[in-house]
This record gives structure tokens, sequence and C-alpha cells, in this order.
């Protein structure tokens, strides 16, 4: 058995745990498969999972405006399901109107693990986030869209894990589809549409769960479930809120951390559905297309164009 990881472990109180090798680390850059950290202990991690020396608060950031539906599952299932002990929940609210979305906000002010932060004016994605993460009392930063659903309840320590091994700076999760099917797996970089999602992944059917295990070093990964380290994110000046209001803040921050020599992984085992684009919806308005061509040019001068 390989050397327990200092950065984290998990305590059985009494009960005598199975082990197995969680996980190995795939680069998409090379063909082998790389192994990058070590065994672990695991069983009913309810209350046991514990950070050693790295007793991590996670500040999970949700961007919102209206759609009260959507940010009420999304919590909700955060709340049930989610087995790390120790999070705040900040929802920033970008000038909600409807009523019942306006009443369950207010109900939000009230609960213990929740703020809302308002955010008026246009709506700025990244500029949202980093207001978010300066007010964030965590070390470590989630962001999550208010359409993902949490399906793993491990999902949070899962990546928290990953983010805590040398060399780690953003860790993405697996998001799938209502339906099942994936969604996202990590990010490749270029072509035409200069960011595409990862999903040629062959989980869904693995007979022995070993699938379920990989960490994957992708070139990026989708800021509708990214995790990392708050000081670096403060570091490397958090999302370009002004080159990349909506789209492409992400990739471009995953981009800079690579830059900074720090790795990108898409951790298959946290998993949660997206149901993407019931947020925005599938209607473009020709500003909406004009600031994305905006964005893609920048984004493309940026890093393709070198």
């Amino acid at each position: 058995m390989d050397e327990l990881p200092k950065a984290f472990a998990f305590t059985s109180d009494g009960t005598d745990f199975s082990t197995f090798h969680l996980p190995t680390f795939y680069s998409s850059e090379r063909s082998e498969v790389v192994p990058r950290m070590a065994c672990v202990e695991t069983g009913d991690l309810s209350d046991k999972f514990v950070m050693i020396q790295h007793n991590q608060k996670i500040s999970v950031i949700i961007p919102t405006r209206d759609k009260a539906e959507l940010l009420s599952r999304c919590i909700n299932s955060i709340r049930e399901k989610s087995t790390y002990p120790d999070y705040e929940i900040l929802i920033v609210d970008n000038g909600t109107s409807e009523p019942k979305a306006l009443r369950m906000l207010e109900g939000l002010e009230w609960a213990a693990d929740t703020r809302v932060l308002k955010y008026p004016g246009p709506f700025n994605f990244s500029a949202m986030i980093n207001m978010a993460a300066s007010e964030a009392n965590g070390s470590v930063l989630c962001l999550l869209n208010n359409d993902t659903e949490v399906i793993s309840p491990d999902w949070m320590q899962t990546m928290a894990a990953g983010l805590m091994q040398e060399g780690v700076g953003v860790v993405g999760a697996l998001l799938l589809f209502p339906n099942g099917s994936i969604q996202h797996a990590g990010d490749e970089i270029g072509g035409s549409a200069c960011v595409r999602h990862l999903r040629d992944v062959a989980v869904a059917d693995d007979a022995d769960g070993s699938a379920l295990q990989i960490v994957r070093d992708v070139p990026a990964v989708t800021g509708a479930c990214l995790m990392t380290r708050r000081d670096l994110f403060l570091k490397l000046g958090g999302l370009d809120e002004k080159a990349f209001t909506v789209a492409f803040n992400d990739t471009d921050y995953c981009l800079r951390v690579r830059e900074s020599a720090l790795r990108v992984v898409c951790a298959h085992q946290a998993r949660l559905f997206h149901h993407e684009l019931a947020t925005r919806g599938r209607i473009w308005k020709p500003v909406d297309l004009m600031r994305l061509r905006r964005e893609k040019r920048a984004f493309r001068k940026r890093w393709l164009d070198k």
C-alpha cells in the first residue's frame, strides 16, 4: 500500500474500511496512464471525512437570476446529498424580479449556510464570480451553475482531494444530461468553436466501476462546476471580467492556471446533472451573438493565434 498523502485522510471511528487505489491520472497529451495519487482508505463517508492539515471550508458560488425552480433544485441537492461537512453557499443575484424567486432569496438570507450577494446591472458572469470570491470565507472556491444538480454525495470531497494534490490548480466534475448521457468530461481547445466539451468517456456501462475512479488531465474544465483554491484564484486575478463577461472565462482561467505550471483535471467520480441552457434559454438575441463573437475573437487572439 502506498503512503497515505498527508494532505487528506479519512477517520474510521473504529470502522474496518477496505482500501483501493484512487485514482490514476490520464494525460490527454500522453497515451499512458500515469499513477499520481496514493492509496486511500474509504467506506461510509458520512461525517467521517477529515482533511488532515487541510480542514478546508469550501465556498460554493452560484450566480443566478429568477428561475426559482432551478435554484431550489440545485441548493436542495447540495444540502440533501452532499456529505462534505464544511461548506458555505454564496448566491450571487443579478437582478431577480420574479416574485417566486424573490421570496426564495429572502428565505435563503436567513439560512445559516447561505449568503445572498447582490450584483446589479448587466449580466457579467466573471464579475459576479470575482465579487463572490472576494467575499468568500472558504479557502477553496467551487463555481457552480444554478442549473446543476448533485448526483454523487461525495462530489465535494472527491474534487477537494484532487485539488490538494501537488501540482493541481483546478478540478472539474463529470456532468451528465438529464437522460444520463455525458455532457462534460473536460474541455479541449481548438477548432472553429475554440472550445469543445469532451464527451467520449466510456463510464456508463463500466462493469467493475474502475472508470469511476479516473481523474484525467485535461486542457480545461467548464465553470458550470469548477473547484480551485481561493489564494490561487486571487493571485491570477480571478476571471477576466473585461474580455470574457459571459463566455470563455472559465477556459481562459484554466489556461492561465496551466500557464503557471499547474495542472487542470476532471474527476469522474464527482458527478452532477447539468440541465444545460435551462438558465438562459436557446434563443439568442442579436446583442448576445455580437458579444459571443467578440469574446470568441478575444479568446482566439489570446490563446490560439500565437
